[in-house]
């Protein structure tokens, strides 16, 4: 018989059912596959910058001409130049009468007056113009008109590696010196100059034609003529103070002198900078599976945005059985670089054991070799009579240290060595031999060579061993 305290206890039964169906049910729904995704917004390692010097080329001479001795109304010579230049004529003029009217050149270049000197006595004048040129000219013809006739003499410098910017040493007055009775000793004194690795320039106008004979570590230039214009010029190491520019006569002679330092380009910079940023992403799923027995059944499907999970709890009278998983994954994403590089980028060559066979770069009275990129390195070129040259030595980072240099020649030249602007080897002869050269990679390096046959072409090769590499 059912009573109805056992009616009650089957509903309280019932519900008891129902609710615990319910709460599976929930625990269902909160037991979802999960995902955070935690992306912050960035961490950013530090930045770093790179500043990239690359070495100054000091400024030198690339090729000169001389005009002709001549007592007419005008005077010219021709060049030809490797490199866009600063072209600078210098004029000395025999007589009070005559004065300078034009300066033109057949590529058509701007000529401008930088300094104008006069004796007391009026009776000689100096003029020193210059023009520009932004590309190697070739068999370009300087060509200057005076007011009268009278003797006239013409040098025609051309200078590479300049500040085309501001050209000329920024005290802009060259220094100047004169003197209307006769010496033998010619000198532009104090010099002055505000920069280092410029190229200082000595010009002079001299009264007749004497045998002129420059400065030690000077290269010179010299027109043979009434009156005598005759130019030479050092590269510096450092800044001129009270500086005396000097050379010597053969005879004794009245004269008109200027010096003035050549200003070298710009050092060129390479900056480069570069910063990482890395994002995080965590990725959480946890897992949660319930099974009971029971007589009825109920079914959930849940799904999110990102991750479609599919969770079923079903519900009998019997067991219950729970299983809990949870996995974490975690991932670094890439970092991303950028970089940014601004002027021109110095290039750092890679030495080779050998390299004979090359040009040397001779044109007109000074020049420089190709950049020397191997530990044994040669090259070969003709002198003409009596002609005298400076072979700047532009080389790779990596040779420097104790060298040799040796001097091959057909016919007697003199070899000077420089090095830091300080001669440290001088000899002449057919076969010359440097054995004891050091040189740090900072330090710059030149050689003159100077054909001791006045009318007669002499070839030569000019070879450097750097043996401590």
């Amino acid at each position: 018989m059912v009573t109805p305290m056992t009616r009650k206890m089957k509903s309280i039964r019932t519900i008891a059912a129902f609710a615990l169906i319910l709460i599976l049910s929930a625990l269902a729904v909160t037991a979802l596959e999960n995902t955070v995704t935690i992306s912050p917004s960035g961490s950013t390692s530090p930045s770093m910058s790179i500043l990239i010097l690359a070495p100054q080329t000091a400024p030198s001479v690339d090729t000169s001409c001389v005009g002709a001795s001549n007592s007419g109304s005008s005077d010219s010579c021709s060049l030809t130049t490797l490199s866009p230049d600063l072209i600078i004529a210098e004029l000395g003029t025999g007589n009070s009468g005559s004065a300078v009217s034009s300066v033109s050149d057949t590529a058509g270049l701007t000529w401008v007056l930088y300094a104008h000197y006069t004796l007391s006595t009026g009776s000689k004048s100096l003029f020193v113009y210059y023009a520009e040129a932004s590309s190697p000219l070739s068999s370009d013809t300087v060509t200057v008109r005076y007011t009268g006739s009278g003797t006239n003499g013409l040098v025609v410098t051309a200078v590479n590696n300049y500040n085309t910017a501001n050209p000329f040493d920024p005290s802009k007055s060259p220094a100047t010196s004169s003197s209307s009775t006769v010496t033998t000793s010619i000198h532009v004194s104090p010099v002055n100059t505000v920069g280092s690795n410029e190229l200082l320039l000595g010009m002079f106008a001299i009264q007749v034609a004497p045998t002129v004979t420059a400065e030690t570590g000077f290269v010179s230039l010299s027109h043979s003529g009434t009156p005598t214009v005759y130019a030479e010029w050092e590269q510096l190491t450092a800044p001129a103070s009270g500086l005396s520019v000097t050379a010597t006569l053969s005879t004794s002679e009245v004269y008109l002198g200027a010096a003035f330092g050549i200003v070298p380009a710009p050092v060129t910079t390479t900056s480069t900078s570069s910063s990482s940023t890395t994002s995080t992403t965590t990725t959480s799923t946890s897992t949660s599976t319930s099974t009971s027995t029971s007589t009825s059944t109920s079914t959930i499907t849940s799904t999110s945005t990102s991750t479609s999970t599919s969770s079923t709890s079903t519900s009998t009278s019997s067991t219950t059985t729970t299983t809990t998983t949870t996995s974490s994954t975690t991932t670094i994403s890439s970092s991303t670089t950028s970089s940014s590089t601004s002027a021109s980028t110095s290039t750092s060559l890679t030495v080779s054991a050998s390299s004979t066979g090359n040009q040397c770069f001779v044109n007109g009275y000074n020049s420089q070799i190709p950049v020397i990129n191997a530990i044994f390195w040669s090259c070969t070129a003709t002198l003409q009579g009596g002609q005298s040259i400076k072979q700047n030595i532009f080389r790779s980072p990596e040779l420097s240290g104790p060298f040799t240099l040796t001097v091959t020649a057909s016919d007697a030249v003199t070899v000077v060595v420089f090095v830091n602007g300080v001669q440290v080897f001088s000899q002449t002869g057919t076969s010359i031999s440097f054995t004891t050269g050091n040189a740090t990679p900072d330090e710059p390096m030149y050689v003159t060579i100077t054909n001791s046959q006045a009318t007669t072409a002499t070839s030569y090769t000019l070879s450097i061993d750097w043996t401590g590499v």
